[in-house]
């Protein structure tokens, strides 16, 4: 018999994405599903669609709380699965037909912990498919071990999210997402692939991760830079503990290097803003978290020591010119976007 696998959605106010998504997840190829949808509190007719959709297939359930955020959603579906492994999908992304088949047999033939597959990135508030993507995150076809994935994930070779997994449920018996910070994902997915036996990546991108406007992570405001900043440092000290047992000194400058320019990645949002939602703490607290990385600049990649020469001669036209280079960034992918997915609209 096949293992039941439950896929946990937390959904809150996506009423324009949640049809796809759940779509996706009820025409999967492989049959043995709980599909927990875990309604956080929505108040635009979201929670409606879920009971829905749970008259038309029994094996989905619907829960409904007050809006707690999305880490209390995921940990309420953790709490309600009956499944020996466990997906997390959000609501607004989607899946392909075949991705929980293809990732349960990798899991099956390699007997890991936990099973990945890359992804197409979509930036639209339309329905997707592959040629809407900007871009393909990739993973190579691998089987790793629990040392091996860590390094991958400081070295970017294998994502920090959730969604584009499945994992043995037990991984989750002593770890929580962590409820009330945002980048939760961050906080959780080092604690859990060091729990792992072993990890299989597959190339074939087999998920939709959707870029869209006011998402959680398209949204730069204090309490998301807060939680960032949080975030960074707890991956730190994780990697820090861990080392030179697992992470080596060129993984750690690595890291501590993307982790600079994201500083002042947040400083130039910061800077920039003027709609008076930054506090002058806030600000003052990333010009102090600049001053004290920029310790190790000299072994930061020509990018991070250049922006910060930048920020050097003038702290305002460093933020002006990386604001101006990341909307470039973005616009383009959103052209690109529209183009390739003209003939599917």
């Amino acid at each position: 018999m096949s293992k039941l696998v439950s896929v946990i959605i937390p959904v809150y106010n996506v009423k324009k994405y949640l049809r796809e998504c759940l779509h996706s997840v009820i025409h999967q190829t492989y049959k043995d599903l709980e599909i927990i949808l875990v309604d956080d509190g929505s108040t635009d007719g979201s929670g409606a669609i879920c009971e829905k959709y749970r008259t038309k297939d029994s094996r989905i359930q619907v829960i409904h709380q007050k809006n707690q955020g999305l880490s209390a959603a995921r940990n309420t579906g953790l709490k309600a699965m009956h499944g020996e492994i466990v997906a997390f999908l959000d609501s607004d992304d989607a899946i392909m037909p075949d991705m929980i088949e293809k990732l349960m047999n990798a899991m099956k033939e390699t007997d890991a912990d936990v099973s990945a597959c890359s992804f197409y990135v979509c930036p639209t508030e339309k329905r997707m498919n592959p040629a809407c993507a900007t871009r393909i995150w990739k993973l190579e076809n691998a089987f790793i071990s629990p040392q091996e994935s860590l390094q991958s994930l400081i070295e970017d070779r294998i994502n920090v999210s959730v969604w584009n997994k499945i994992y043995k449920r037990h991984l989750f018996d002593e770890i929580s997402f962590p409820v009330g910070r945002s980048y939760e994902d961050q906080l959780t997915t080092p604690f859990v692939l060091e729990k792992a036996r072993s990890v299989v990546m597959i190339e074939e991108p087999l998920l939709f991760y959707r870029i869209r406007p006011k998402s959680i992570s398209t949204t730069v405001n204090e309490k998301n830079t807060v939680d960032w900043l949080y975030a960074i440092r707890v991956k730190e000290d994780f990697v820090e503990k861990r080392s030179p047992a697992i992470f080596t000194a060129k993984q750690k400058t690595m890291l501590l290097d993307r982790d600079f320019h994201g500083v002042l990645m947040y400083y130039a949002a910061v800077r920039m803003n003027r709609s008076g939602k930054f506090s002058k703490d806030l600000r003052s607290t990333l010009e102090q978290e600049i001053k004290v990385r920029a310790k190790n600049i000299s072994a930061f990649s020509a990018k991070s020591r250049i922006t910060y020469k930048l920020y050097c001669v003038s702290p305002f036209l460093c933020a002006a010119v990386l604001n101006c280079y990341y909307n470039a960034l973005s616009l383009t992918d959103s052209i690109r976007s529209r183009f390739k997915g003209r003939r599917y609209e």
